[in-house]
């Protein structure tokens, strides 16, 4: 189980306010993966690479990628011709 402690301190890290209710059932939820992840028996012994893994996804070919002109014309913000992200740093505690 995670204690209110760590819990609280993960919650702070990521900014999160929760209310009561919602910190006891994100808590819940979280004994469950836990205890779910804890439950799985892993076999040291296996090597991956001995096993024969299919690639369900296409196949990975070069393609044309997009020129510089496309992401510009596509970007929200852009500086010195470079795609500018905004930083969103404030403290709202």
């Amino acid at each position: 189980m995670i204690t209110k402690e760590v819990f609280d301190a993960v919650c702070n890290s990521a900014k999160l306010r929760l209310c009561d209710d919602d910190l006891q059932a994100v808590n819940a939820f979280m004994d469950e993966v836990i205890s779910g992840i804890d439950k799985i028996e892993l076999d040291p012994s296996i090597d991956l690479r001995d096993l024969e893994l299919v690639n369900t996804f296409r196949e990975d070919a070069p393609q044309q990628s997009l020129s510089r002109a496309e992401v510009i014309s596509t970007a929200a913000h852009v500086q010195a011709g470079c795609v500018s992200i905004p930083i969103n740093l404030r403290d709202e505690g």
